[in-house]
C-alpha cells in the first residue's frame, strides 16, 4: 500500500533547490545510495503558474530542441559532481534530467538552460531559508526522520507521511541508527518548531554536501560547520532499524 503524505499549499514565490538524504527507508534515498552515501540533487523545483504564457522563443520547437540539446550537454559534464541523478537509473543520464529543466525550467520559468544549470549549482548563498522537508515518523527513536529537504524563498512546506507527529524533534539518520542512516554522520535532532532556524542551508551544506564534495566548501568560506545552525548529535551507542514499512516512502512533489 503506497503511503500517504500530506503537503502544505505553497506561497506564490516558492521555489526549492531540492535534496534527497542517502537513506534505507525511501525509494528515493535507496537510489541516491548507488551514487552516494549522502545526498543527491533531485532539481531546482519551481511551480507551475496559473497560465502558462509564453514568448514566440518558448513556443517555437526548434528553440525548445536547441534549448534541450545545450542542457543535455551542459548536464552530461555535471550530473555526477553535482549528484543529480535518475532514480530509475542512478548511473545513466541525462534524459530525466534534461525532462526536469523542460518543466521546471523552460516550461514554468522560461529559463535558458544556462539559468537553469546556475541554478542547480550555486551555492554561495548560505543563506538560502529551508522551505521544503518531507518526513515519516520512526517508533523506534520517537522522532520525525528526515528523507527529504529544498532551499529557497517562499513558505516552509512540511511534506509529511500520516504518521508523523507533530512536535516530536526532527532527525536526519546517521550510522548509530543502522542501515537506515547516512553512514557517514552520527544521527542530527533538530527541534520540531525550529526547524527552519535549526536546519540551515550552511549546516545542510557544510555536514552533508561538503563531506560528499569537499571542493564546495573550497572556496573562501572559513566559518566552521556548526556556526549557522543548532542540530544535536545522538549518542553513538543509539540503536535502531525501525522502517515501519515505509519502502516507498517519496517526495511527492513531482507532478
Amino acid at each position: 500500500m503506497t503511503p500517504h503524505f500530506y503537503t502544505d499549499n505553497a506561497t506564490a514565490e516558492w521555489e526549492s533547490l531540492l535534496f534527497w538524504i542517502a537513506n534505507g527507508v525511501s525509494l528515493f534515498g535507496k537510489a541516491c545510495r548507488h551514487h552516494s552515501h549522502y545526498y543527491c540533487l533531485d532539481s531546482y523545483f519551481t511551480q507551475k503558474p496559473d497560465e502558462i504564457i509564453l514568448s514566440a522563443d518558448y513556443h517555437n520547437e526548434d528553440q525548445l530542441a536547441i534549448a534541450e540539446a545545450w542542457f543535455h550537454v551542459l548536464i552530461r559534464n555535471s550530473w555526477e559532481s553535482i549528484n543529480m541523478i535518475n532514480w530509475k537509473n542512478p548511473s545513466g543520464c541525462c534524459d530525466a534530467q534534461t525532462r526536469k529543466y523542460f518543466i521546471y525550467g523552460w516550461l514554468h520559468k522560461q529559463m535558458s538552460p544556462d539559468e537553469y544549470m546556475n541554478k542547480l549549482t550555486d551555492y554561495e548563498d548560505q543563506n538560502k531559508p529551508l522551505n521544503m522537508i518531507t518526513a515519516i515518523y520512526l517508533h523506534s527513536v520517537c522522532m520525525n526522520m528526515i528523507l527529504d529537504v529544498g532551499f529557497g524563498p517562499g513558505n516552509l512546506r512540511r511534506t509529511h507521511h500520516r504518521s508523523v507527529v507533530e512536535g516530536q524533534p526532527y532527525v536526519i539518520a546517521g550510522r548509530d541508527l543502522g542501515d537506515m542512516g547516512v553512514p557517514g554522520i552520527v544521527s542530527q535532532v533538530f527541534e520540531y518548531h525550529r526547524i527552519k532556524e535549526e536546519l540551515t542551508f550552511h549546516w545542510f551544506k557544510h555536514n552533508i554536501m561538503c563531506k560528499d564534495h569537499p571542493r564546495i566548501c573550497e572556496r573562501g568560506d572559513s566559518s566552521t560547520e556548526k556556526e549557522k545552525g543548532n542540530a544535536t548529535e545522538i549518542p553513538e551507542t543509539s540503536e535502531g532499524n525501525d522502517q515501519d514499512g515505509f519502502e516507498n516512502a517519496n517526495l511527492l512533489l513531482l507532478d
